[in-house]
């Protein structure tokens, strides 16, 4: 193991504790050990994301999406960036589609992925397509709140109510508290 990626290591677990200045301290020693590392752009705007810190991170994340093209973990940040900062939706579905290509495994990341895929659609008003990656989303990680919510909303949003409600119905059932699904079962009444 080279100097750059135990300094890479270091870097992940102080930001797994919300040790930013440090974890990108760690980083800076690892762009001294290998200037030509590729994957410290990437490594540096998912640290400054999770520190709130979306502007710098996106600068990152552009230089890292020229030289890392198997990282999903770019894309996908680029395109909540682009989703987040009001950045063109069409962008941000491109980021999205980008990051599923790389990352085909059916796993919670590919569920995630989905999830942000349908929300994007959602915000365009592309419902049918929002609920195809929120049913794929759930299907990959059943039980997750968030994604029955938002296939439920699709669903509403669709005038679909009836089917919204059954998408609703397992997500309160499982997480009687989760206030989006509580706050959508409200709004649908009797609808």
């Amino acid at each position: 193991m080279n100097l750059a990626t135990a300094y890479r290591g270091l870097a992940s677990i102080y930001s797994e504790r919300s040790d930013y200045e440090r974890a990108l301290a760690m980083l800076g020693k690892a762009r001294e050990a290998d200037p030509s590392d590729t994957e410290i752009d990437g490594d540096q705007g998912l640290i400054l994301t999770r520190a709130g810190r979306w502007e710098e991170a996106s600068q990152y994340f552009q230089r890292a999406a020229g030289s890392s093209g198997e990282n999903e973990n770019v894309p996908n940040a680029l395109g909540i960036y682009a989703q987040r900062s009001g950045h063109e939706l069409d962008q941000a579905a491109s980021y999205f589609k980008r990051a599923l290509a790389v990352h085909p495994a059916q796993d919670n990341f590919n569920a995630s992925l989905r999830n942000n895929l349908g929300s994007v659609y959602g915000e365009q008003g592309r419902y049918a397509d929002a609920i195809v990656q929120f049913k794929a989303a759930e299907a990959i990680a059943p039980g997750d709140p968030e994604y029955g919510t938002n296939l439920a909303t699709a669903l509403a949003a669709s005038g679909r109510y009836e089917e919204a409600r059954q998408a609703l119905r397992p997500v309160l059932t499982v997480t009687p508290n989760y206030e989006p699904a509580r706050a959508l079962w409200g709004q649908l009444g009797s609808r």
